[in-house]
């Protein structure tokens, strides 16, 4: 697969994928389509004002959140990927702390699902609507995968409309966080795109970057130092502007300067936890070529 070179006058950056044979965007939800900084920042101090509101039930709510935090690092290391994830999840965080199963699933609902939602739009990254418009606009589809429910979140951010494949790990014929590569390899199959013609954009190497790579799909990673997020399937990227440029050109209509460099992006084929990859519905890149410069939109 073809891969070009993005030359920015500071540094020179290979994309782990030619933009003329994308056909799918995936992207992540936390960190990535928002700054999670703001977002819990504005969290603690309604959480605090409601502990010192009611202290004994505070206590509790603490100690829910951070078990349940915790279960998920180890669900996540585990690979789960049986029975009711959700379920596991909630029942792990319970046997931690001694609370009552509904009392954790209450307080995840309320202060991990529903408080944020107000706070989401406001802190969206830059450039998010005009890359998913200019996605749109080329007719590249788009998909979502999150370890967390998305589509409150999207409907509060006013971009649900944008997805054609809405994912996340607790799904049905999911069942396991990421970064095990069964959640992107279900929206691949849905979306009907072979993974070396889709991008999945996250913000977490050992996590997003990493089921990208064990799904074979091409990775980019938002607002993390090259230095570090450079690995052997993904790059960092500043944010969406840049991204945007990247791929689809500038605003003006005008492509943006390219190198092109052909080899392969990774040796590593994809699977989805069982040996298998997903079977594409529509649409095939044998005949693409390599040697455009920039979507053909």
């Amino acid at each position: 697969m073809g891969r070009k070179l993005v030359k920015d006058g500071k540094s020179d950056r290979m994309l782990p994928i030619d933009g003329d044979l994308l056909k799918a965007v995936i992207l992540d939800v936390d960190g990535t389509m928002y700054r999670q900084g703001p977002v819990r920042r504005a969290m603690f101090w309604r959480l605090l004002r409601a502990c010192i509101g009611h202290p004994a039930q505070g206590v509790k709510t603490l100690r829910a959140l951070r078990a349940y935090r915790k279960a998920q690092d180890v669900l996540r290391i585990a690979g789960w990927g049986e029975g009711d994830l959700a379920e596991t999840h909630c029942r792990l965080a319970a046997e931690w702390t001694g609370l009552d199963r509904e009392r954790v699933r209450a307080s995840v609902t309320r202060w991990m699902k529903q408080e944020p939602l107000g706070l989401l739009r406001g802190s969206a990254r830059k450039g998010l609507h005009e890359f998913l418009q200019a996605a749109q606009g080329c007719g590249v589809r788009l998909g979502v995968f999150s370890d967390y429910p998305a589509a409150r979140k999207l409907d509060a951010m006013g971009i649900a409309g944008f997805f054609d494949v809405v994912v996340c790990a607790t799904d049905p014929g999911i069942q396991c966080f990421k970064p095990h590569p069964r959640g992107l390899a279900v929206v691949l199959e849905r979306l009907g795109v072979e993974p070396s013609c889709a991008l999945y954009i996250g913000d977490r190497g050992e996590v997003d970057g990493a089921a990208a790579d064990a799904a074979g799909i091409p990775c980019v990673l938002l607002g993390q130092r090259p230095a570090v997020a450079n690995g052997a399937g993904w790059i960092a990227m500043s944010g969406y502007p840049e991204l945007r440029q990247a791929i689809f050109g500038r605003i003006d209509g005008s492509r943006p300067s390219w190198g092109v460099c052909t080899g392969p992006l990774s040796s590593r084929a994809p699977h989805d936890g069982t040996g298998g990859r997903p079977s594409p519905r529509s649409g095939s890149s044998s005949g693409a070529s390599n040697q455009g410069i920039g979507h053909p939109c």
